[in-house]
């Protein structure tokens, strides 16, 4: 599967939005992972029509990375993204 495209964040003081835009090809899912620099902290699973997500309950001044996670037919591509709320 191919990587999303124009993966971006939007922080408030305790939340990040996630926007993004399927890449070509096949996707059967989304992943979603949130890590800071305490290792992973959330990994959801999205449908694979979504094309935003909101992590709510974020701790103010943190810098967190989010990566979406494309996965179709046991294979899987990836982007990241940092930002700081």
């Amino acid at each position: 599967p191919s990587a999303v495209l124009g993966l971006s964040l939007s922080a408030s003081s305790s939340s990040l939005g996630v926007s993004w835009q399927a890449g070509p090809g096949r996707t059967q899912r989304f992943r979603l992972q949130l890590r800071d620099q305490s290792g992973v902290l959330r990994n959801e699973t999205l449908l694979s029509t979504a094309t935003q997500h909101t992590l709510l309950d974020l701790t103010p001044g943190r810098l967190y990375n989010v990566t979406v996670v494309t996965e179709a037919g046991g294979l899987t591509n990836s982007a990241t993204a940092a930002a700081r709320t």
